[in-house]
């Protein structure tokens, strides 16, 4: 008789003999009742048969941790900065990731990974011959940033902003931002605070009274401080910077003016590590947008798409609108499937998809299984219903994609992580191997083993000719906004030792 069964017409107790599968004998007796005790022995013996096969995860864990404390602990040379934020900081990474790159040996936290596996690895690449190491650290629960900045204890800590992205775990902003501010108390006491004065909450951060605070932003009294930033499709973000020693026009490749204070945290971080502006000039103009933030790409029907399906916040939407808005395009599209961290339900979200779409576009694609509720409220904002599809699947809007799309079109993809909206993209390409409506897989599709995607490279926008990068441009009125290179005499010296050098 199997654990927790007895006989309840004779009597409630019973001396049960468990029964072991594997090998089909019965050994040891076990008390049960029915519907208490039965069920009791049943969750005990559940938990049990999990922890056994969760204690090898939970030494290598262990393992790890330690490894990475230890090692961080040796590595007392190296200079860590550790920038965090509820948006833009893997941007922000990847950009003082190639300044700093120019000046010496530098380590970086690969892609998205700031989980705390994703830290102790990082720190466990670096080697005492590194000059910097440069980690992205996030949270998402009360607690964690603690953790995770006792891990790094950086020498240079960068907090950019403060948002709605994990109101889920955190659910007000005031605590986001005190979870935030908790990576500046392991700072050293020749360490250093890198602050967004733009955002009020990190702006009110107060780092140790041992550490040097350098402020970024707008306002006058910042020492890095950006103004003139434009971003207007197809050209790229630019923005003008001072710091007290110089001033200089920089250029990206970033699509949107958001990103404006990701680029200033970087260049504040490396002006405290002793880095000048001309070799942030130099290397910002090399750094490509992240994967599916508002990244353009180019597809087969010479179409542009703006890929932005891995960040669903409604912040970071917005961020979307606003760069559609002031773009330039024979025909801007939108295909949306969802938000996250939005208050609303179904129905109003996708009214509000709809009036931003009546607005700003002229053909929307609502996808996903309330696309009816989108198309009913784009139809009655008064776009033209030639111009309003839904589809339940994503299959579905890749082939309609596929028919309708054309040269001159500008598309904003637009989705959650868990929507996987990536594969709306590689269908352009052809047939992929992926078509499933659940999937538990998180992030992008790009690297998934299941998609086998027929494009064997992912063709930028700097492919097309006619939308090739600038490094510089003319934007004095008048402009035809084509490169304009400097003469070469003009170009100062790779090394610049106007900002003062940090010492850790």
């Amino acid at each position: 008789m199997p654990v927790g069964e007895c006989n309840k017409k004779t009597f409630p107790f019973q001396n049960v003999l468990a029964y072991n599968r594997t090998t089909g004998t019965r050994a040891g007796v076990v008390r049960a009742c029915p519907g208490i005790a039965g069920s009791f022995m049943s969750s005990i013996a559940a938990r049990v048969r999990c922890l056994s096969a969760a204690i090898p995860r939970l030494l290598v864990h262990l393992a790890l941790n330690v490894a990475a404390l230890v090692w961080r602990t040796l590595l007392f040379r190296t200079t860590f900065i550790a920038i965090t934020g509820s948006f833009g900081k893997t941007t922000a990474k990847d950009c003082l990731g190639a300044i700093l790159s120019l000046e010496g040996p530098t380590v970086i936290s690969p892609r998205s990974n700031n989980s705390r596996e994703g830290l102790c690895e990082t720190i466990l690449r670096a080697r005492p011959w590194h000059r910097f190491v440069v980690i992205e650290v996030a949270m998402g629960a009360v607690g964690e940033m603690i953790s995770h900045a006792f891990l790094v204890r950086p020498d240079v800590a960068v907090v950019l902003s403060v948002g709605s992205a994990h109101t889920k775990n955190v659910p007000t902003l005031e605590q986001i931002a005190f979870e935030k501010s908790r990576l500046l108390r392991f700072l050293g006491r020749r360490g250093v605070a890198v602050l967004n004065v733009g955002d009020p909450r990190v702006a009110a951060m107060e780092a140790p009274l041992r550490c040097r605070v350098v402020r970024f932003g707008s306002s006058a009294r910042c020492e890095v401080r950006g103004s003139q930033a434009s971003s207007n499709w197809p050209l790229r973000l630019q923005l003008l910077v001072d710091t007290p020693a110089e001033s200089k026009m920089i250029y990206t490749r970033l699509v949107g003016e958001h990103w404006a204070s990701s680029v200033l945290g970087a260049i504040a971080a490396a002006h405290a590590c002793g880095v000048g502006l001309v070799t942030a000039w130099r290397a910002l103009q090399t750094v490509d947008p992240y994967s599916a933030r508002l990244q353009p790409v180019a597809l087969p029907s010479r179409a542009i798409m703006l890929r932005d399906e891995t960040n669903g916040t409604l912040q970071s939407f917005e961020a979307a609108l606003a760069v559609m808005r002031n773009a330039t395009a024979a025909r801007k599209v939108l295909v949306i499937s969802d938000c996250s961290d939005f208050p609303k339900n179904d129905q109003k979200r996708q009214r509000y998809f709809a009036r931003c779409a009546a607005e700003i576009f002229q053909s929307v694609v609502f996808v996903g299984e309330r696309s009816h509720y989108g198309v009913k409220y784009a139809l009655s904002a008064g776009m033209d219903p030639d111009n309003v599809h839904g589809f339940v699947t994503l299959q579905s809007v890749s082939e309609f994609l596929r028919r309708d799309l054309r040269e001159g079109d500008l598309v904003l993809l637009r989705g959650r992580t868990t929507d996987h909206l990536s594969r709306v993209y590689h269908a352009q390409f052809g047939p992929i191997g992926c078509w499933r409506e659940r999937c538990r897989r998180l992030g992008i599709c790009d690297t998934c083993p299941e998609l086998k995607a027929q494009s064997s490279a992912e063709p930028h926008v700097q492919d097309v000719d006619l939308l090739e990068f600038p490094p510089l441009w003319n934007g004095a009125p008048g402009g035809n906004g084509r490169p304009v290179e400097p003469e070469p005499e003009k170009v100062p010296a790779l090394r610049d030792s106007g900002a003062p050098a940090a010492r850790f």
